[in-house]
């Protein structure tokens, strides 16, 4: 992908979002650049979630889009040790995307998703807009559990039997 085309997709996503209400931005990284937007989730109302969409070619020619979620950057032991035993199961209802835990204390949620092989701006803000969309549903599905654990007010243990998790 150009830098020209990743530019102009990564410029119409930005206007689509911002005309949805949402403040956003482009930022600079040494991979490449980002889109980064707050985002409400859950039963909130208020932003909870920062959103990251990246463009990537992979090795092979590929172009694909990665949307990353981080639901919380401060994490205790006790309640990463209870994501980790909540994420197989809330990783095989999801979905798409995955829930993870990063360098110990962050909390996300992933998708990434091919796009077409055709050349075409229009086509590939709408398949990553697509895909942000599917994703953001998904996450909101199963955000006010992971955000409880994660908080330490809930364990995956009282999640089964309160019904708020299947039990696998």
């Amino acid at each position: 992908m150009t830098e020209k085309h990743c530019n102009e997709i990564l410029s119409k996503i930005e206007n689509e979002i911002k005309s949805a209400g949402l403040k956003v931005k482009i930022i600079e990284n040494p991979d490449g650049k980002l889109l980064r937007t707050a985002i409400p989730c859950g039963s909130s109302e208020e932003f909870t979630a920062l959103a990251d969409m990246a463009l990537v070619t992979l090795g092979s020619g590929t172009e694909l889009v990665q949307i990353y979620f981080t639901l919380t950057a401060e994490l205790s032991e006790e309640a990463s040790a209870e994501l980790n035993k909540a994420f197989p199961t809330l990783n095989f209802y999801s979905i798409i995307g995955s829930y993870g835990i990063f360098n110990s204390s962050q909390v996300y949620f992933k998708y990434a998703v091919a796009l077409s092989e055709a050349a075409d701006v229009e086509l590939h803000a709408s398949e990553v807009l697509d895909a942000y969309a599917v994703a953001h549903e998904s996450l909101c599905a199963a955000y006010d559990v992971v955000m409880a654990m994660a908080s330490g007010a809930l364990t995956y243990a009282d999640a089964v039997k309160n019904e708020l998790l299947p039990e696998m």
